[in-house]
Formats: C-alpha cells, structure tokens, sequence
C-alpha cells in the first residue's frame, strides 16, 4: 500500500509548501505530488473553471483540492492513501496512526473542527443548492478541510466527484450574494467556502469525525494523549489557552499531535506582524459573535449531535 501527500500553492506559500513536502518526507511519505498554481493552467480542468480558478481568494476557493485527490488516484492503486494538507502545515511526527484508521475504518478521513457549527459559516445558497436547508445541516459541526485522507475507492471517488461538482457552481462555493431569495440564518458570520461544501457532504453521507492531528484538535483529546502544558484553544476562533479539556472527546481518535498548523506565508516577519494584530481583532469580533448565535441555538445543536 502507497501513502501519498498532494498540495498546490502560489509563490506566496512556495517556501511553505517545500517545507512540508520535506517533513512529510522525513516521515516516510515517499510519493509527493507537489504543484505551483501555474502546473494546473494548461489542464481541462483551469479551462472548464477559470472564471472561478481565477478568484485571488483561495485561488479559486480552494475549487482545486478535490481535483489534486482524482488526480493523485489516477496514478495509485484501489486501496492506496492520499492526503491532502494545505500548504501551511508541517508534519511533526508519524501519521501511521491516521493512515491505519483511513485503511481500516474511514476510506474519507475528515476531521471535526472544533466546535464549529455550520450555520454560522455557510451562507444559504450553500445549504439549498445542495438540498441541505434544514436544522440537520445547520446545526452540524463543520470539518477542516485543511488536511483530509482518502483511501482510493468506488466510496472516496463518488465523494470527490460529488465535492468538485458543488464547488464547481459559483453560487455555492463563492462570496457571492445568495440567490436564492432567502437570509443567511441568525448568527451568520462568514462563508468557508470548499469547506462548507464538505462539511454538508460529510453529512449527507453520514460520516464520523475524528480529532484534527494539529494542535487545534488538542483540546479534544480522550485521556491518556493530553499531555501537560500542551497548546490547548477550543477553537481555532478562540485560541486563548485553558486549563481544561472539553468534556466529549473524540474517543475514535487514538493519537497526540502529529501536524503542526502555522498557516505561515512567504512574507517579512514585519508583515506577519502586522497581520497577526489585525487576525487577532478580528477573531476576537467573530468570537464574540460567534458566542451569542451558539447561545441561542444551544439546545437545537445539542439535539443534532445527539448530546
């Protein structure tokens, strides 16, 4: 069995993107599938989909990872792993434990993203154009969509065709204005894009969550892989530190932190800087907005989760 690693960038995550490429190596992924955006442009996919491949958010938000995964398979056997991470992550340690469950247990490998619920971070037309607008799919927790597996398979593939299908219109997948005539939900804070997409599909096609193997996902680590003094944020929207973990661990999810999620670009250290003031103003808004819509929706998210 094959474990691949597929990512893309522009240049301004080139030196990240080489730097996870080089840790997934030192870890014993051998096959890495690594483009620039320009790799894609002379591909049927860029032509069918420029209007939207040409987007500077995500370049194209983000329409492209289903399309790196099909690809990815095309040169892999039935059975084989392929994972995608975006750029701005670095492996710390062995995935073998991920890699076992994909291949044992989950052929689609997602990973719960905190305790973020989706009505707050999919505008409607997302959830009516993909037949999802009823309290099932707002109150469902969103997945990150920064790191995923796939084990090749006829389940895997129709997933990943279903993922670029819905990505491919730009009523769902964009910052455009609903269409549809009706409101955002209550609570409302931004769209995520492809990840809003896979969040409703993880559901429709009834999909466990595991425990996201970067330092986000440590505050919801079973007993036995806490480890004392570790980075411990609820969520990557409130990432102030606490002393505690959360009640309902993922009890499916036997293993520490493996990646570390920095997000870093090729930028000066002055820009971060600059950036990170401001990151830090606005997650403090989207927290405290984010906050009161769960106030007020906490019984009906509860239901949904079966808590």
């Amino acid at each position: 069995m094959k474990v691949a690693l597929t990512n893309l960038s522009n240049s301004l995550y080139e030196q990240s993107r080489h730097r996870l490429n080089d840790s997934a190596r030192k870890f014993g992924i051998t096959e890495v599938y690594s483009y620039d955006f320009n790799d894609i442009k002379s591909s049927n996919f860029y032509k069918e989909n420029q209007s939207l491949l040409d987007q500077p958010r995500g370049l194209g938000y983000w329409l492209w990872k289903p399309y790196l995964v099909l690809e990815a398979f095309q040169k892999l056997n039935d059975g084989d792993v392929v994972i995608y991470s975006d750029s701005g992550i670095e492996i710390i340690d062995h995935v073998d434990p991920l890699v076992r469950i994909c291949t044992v247990h989950a052929p689609i490998m997602l990973f719960g993203n905190s305790d973020l619920v989706n009505f707050t971070w999919t505008k409607r037309d997302c959830f009516i154009l993909m037949n999802a607008d009823n309290p099932e799919f707002w109150y469902s927790l969103q997945c990150d969509a920064a790191f995923v597996l796939f084990r090749k398979s006829d389940l895997a593939i129709r997933f990943l065709k279903d993922w670029l299908v819905f990505g491919s219109d730009q009523r769902i997948i964009s910052d455009m204005p609903n269409t549809c005539g009706k409101k955002n939900l209550f609570g409302y804070i931004e769209h995520r894009w492809d990840q809003s997409i896979l969040s409703i599909l993880a559901r429709q096609y009834n999909l466990p969550f595991f425990r996201m193997p970067t330092q986000f996902g440590n505050h919801y680590k079973m007993p036995g892989y806490q480890i004392a003094k570790e980075f411990n944020c609820v969520s990557q929207v409130n990432q102030a530190q606490v002393d505690f973990y959360v009640e309902h661990a993922y009890d499916n999810s036997p293993y520490f932190q493996l990646l570390n999620h920095h997000r870093s670009t090729n930028r000066r250290p002055d820009e971060v800087k600059k950036n990170s003031l401001k990151k830090k103003i606005e997650r403090r808004i989207q927290y405290a907005k984010y906050n009161y819509a769960l106030s007020l929706h906490q019984r009906k998210i509860k239901e949904v989760r079966g808590w």
